[in-house]
């Protein structure tokens, strides 16, 4: 008979499961000690999960880290630099297109054609087509060979074309924010993922506030990536045109302003240590407390790129961990 102590990330409730039946199943007084202890977290809460094992490995007998954001500070600034991609230079890259000149970004037809692109390339590569491509990692999508027959004519824009502007989007999308000097902080999109791209993209269904927008970018910057914080967010995070008010008492700061050089310089490294769940080891978990651990992530995964999750892998000091990766 077996008693488990089961938590659920982040609300981290207990559920003490008894063998009993009826009206003692329901009465706590009737739990026994639990003899095992499992965790089970999602996003940020697969994060946790990973923390658990790194730095508590004795605390639980198995965990599950579901699409954890263990590069948590790299992530929030890369969703910052993806954002940037689309605002700057009066919406030059935006993925989302004004198609009646009303200065509204009605259609989201470009980022259909994108993901129409991809799957007509990959989907089929399983053998089966059904609207899913199996391994992403061999898919080979290129933008700049297979999206040229979709290229804009000079100077042009339209819902069945891209600019430019637009193909340097979604190249970097597809590899993640990378410093002035082309180091990658963090790896990009994988193909399959661009209808959930929206998440990045403003447009008239989000009245120009896309869900990262009032996420990362409005308030983590501020508070949870510097030692000593720059300042508060800008009243409106989508008016780029107006400048932060640095004598404010507390001063603003304008995520547009944010340079992704600060992660490879170091800037976040206070923050890292206290936020990111990147340690390698896990032996201690896994070998000396015989611990178990699952780690899954979704390819379509618009927020945390999966990419990331089979670094870590690859990374770890458990040769069977980096077999299975």
């Amino acid at each position: 008979m077996n008693v488990t102590r089961y938590w659920v990330a982040p609300t981290l409730a207990v559920l003490c499961v008894s063998p009993a039946l009826g009206d003692e199943a329901s009465d706590r007084s009737a739990c026994e000690a639990p003899e095992y202890a499992y965790f089970e977290g999602c996003s940020t809460g697969g994060r946790e999960g990973l923390m658990e094992a790194q730095r508590y490995p004795g605390d639980f007998d198995g965990i599950v880290a579901g699409a954890p954001v263990y590069l948590y500070q790299e992530l929030n600034a890369g969703h910052i630099w993806l954002l940037q991609r689309v605002f700057r230079n009066g919406f030059a890259g935006n993925l989302a297109h004004d198609s009646d000149g009303d200065g509204s970004f009605d259609s989201l037809s470009k980022l259909e054609l994108l993901a129409d692109t991809v799957l007509a390339k990959c989907d089929t590569l399983d053998g089966i087509e059904d609207g899913v491509i199996d391994d992403p990692l061999g898919c080979g999508f290129d933008p700049d060979i297979d999206l040229a027959p979709l290229m804009c004519p000079a100077g042009g824009n339209g819902e069945q074309c891209f600019t430019a502007a637009q193909l340097q989007t979604v190249k970097d999308y597809y590899s993640g924010p990378y410093d002035s000097g082309g180091v990658s902080i963090i790896k990009g999109r994988a193909p399959g993922s661009e209808r959930a791209w929206t998440q990045f993209i403003p447009h008239a269904g989000n009245a120009n506030l896309p869900g990262t927008l009032r996420g990362a970018a409005s308030g983590h910057i501020e508070s949870l990536f510097y030692e000593h914080d720059p300042g508060v967010p800008v009243a409106d995070p989508t008016d780029l045109s107006r400048a932060p008010d640095r004598d404010a008492i507390p001063p603003e700061y304008a995520w547009w302003k944010f340079e992704i050089d600060e992660v490879t310089a170091g800037r976040a490294d206070f923050m890292k240590a206290i936020t990111n769940a990147s340690d390698p080891d896990l032996r201690r978990f896994l070998f000396e407390g015989d611990g178990k651990l699952i780690l899954w992530h979704g390819w379509a995964d618009p927020g945390v790129p999966p990419r990331a999750n089979t670094r870590l892998l690859r990374a770890s000091r458990c040769p069977d961990l980096r077999r299975r990766s």
